[in-house]
């Protein structure tokens, strides 16, 4: 659904496209934020119309850029990096074809929102290590309102990592300034979306707070989940990546994101309004995309935090 949006952003621009401001027309997800469809926008706007390969090579290109940045950030960990680099870039969302299940051909965005976070998270690591350059806290900031920009889930996981980053000590003076910068580039957006027409309701997060509903959720989630851990076509290596993370000592922010990023996960589907095993079969090896290369990087770092965790 990201290839109509793009064309309309072509042809009229986002404060007419009909499928963001007609009820009657038929839209999906009107809700969800417009960087990616903005950057495929010019691409359709100088091909033909039934062009389907332009907006597909702009969706490899952020790959191969997610790619590149881990790539950058794990090489200074030698072979332990090499390995998660290569467990990363062989991961089945990435490289299969088939187009439900392969976030290139099947037109997710997916990576674009990995490749954002996966960005904040190595600018707020070499803030917290103290080996950070002028231009790192803007580029944090920079990430974090792409990251936004690009997905529903975007601003809760930037939450996730923000909240890891002040509870794992003193090290976070420019916290407020990035968090302040990440909302300011994330504005359009904001008030984009104050203007769509509302869309289904697909999670609402007050079901957290109805008993019932959560005792009938759990089980399949439960089973959802454990049946997922077992397939490495689906999840890859993120269950042993989170699993590594949770128990490794003296890495305090590795652990707080990683739980964050599992309680994420399960919220999510105790509190959508789908039906939990078809909800989970066809978004849960996208989310943990989210998370997979972020994780890599910071599952790559061996030294250990000082005491006080910063």
């Amino acid at each position: 659904f990201w290839a109509p949006k793009a064309r309309e952003l072509a042809r009229v621009g986002a404060s007419e496209a009909p499928t963001l401001h007609d009820p009657a027309r038929l839209g999906v997800h009107r809700e969800y934020p417009l960087l990616v469809p903005s950057l495929l926008a010019p691409v359709f706007a100088v091909s033909p119309p039934d062009a389907t390969a332009g907006p597909k090579l702009v969706l490899a290109a952020l790959q191969l850029a997610l790619l590149g940045l881990l790539a950058a950030t794990l090489r200074p960990h030698g072979a332990r990096g090499l390995v998660l680099l290569a467990a990363v870039g062989s991961a089945p969302l990435l490289v299969m074809l088939e187009v439900r299940e392969s976030v290139v051909s099947g037109g997710y965005v997916d990576g674009a929102d990995a490749l954002f976070l996966l960005g904040l998270v190595a600018c707020i690591a070499r803030l917290r290590a103290g080996d950070a350059t002028r231009g790192t806290a803007a580029a944090a900031a920079l990430f974090g309102g792409a990251l936004m920009s690009t997905k529903v889930e975007g601003p809760v996981e930037l939450a996730i990592v923000l909240a890891a980053w002040v509870l794992c000590g003193p090290r976070h003076a420019r916290l407020l300034p990035l968090a302040a910068g990440a909302l300011a580039l994330a504005v359009p957006t904001i008030l984009l979306r104050a203007g769509v027409a509302p869309d289904e309701q697909g999670f609402e997060p007050a079901r957290l707070l109805e008993g019932d509903v959560l005792v009938a959720r759990c089980v399949p989630v439960a089973a959802g989940v454990a049946r997922l851990a077992l397939d490495a076509s689906c999840l890859g290596l993120l269950p042993a990546l989170l699993a590594v993370q949770l128990a490794r000592p003296g890495q305090r922010f590795g652990r707080l994101v990683a739980a964050g990023a599992v309680a994420f996960l399960l919220l999510s589907y105790l509190a959508t309004t789908m039906e939990a095993h078809r909800h989970m079969q066809t978004s849960a090896h996208r989310l943990a995309w989210h998370w997979l290369p972020a994780l890599a990087l910071l599952a790559a770092a061996g030294r250990a935090e000082e005491p006080h965790g910063g």
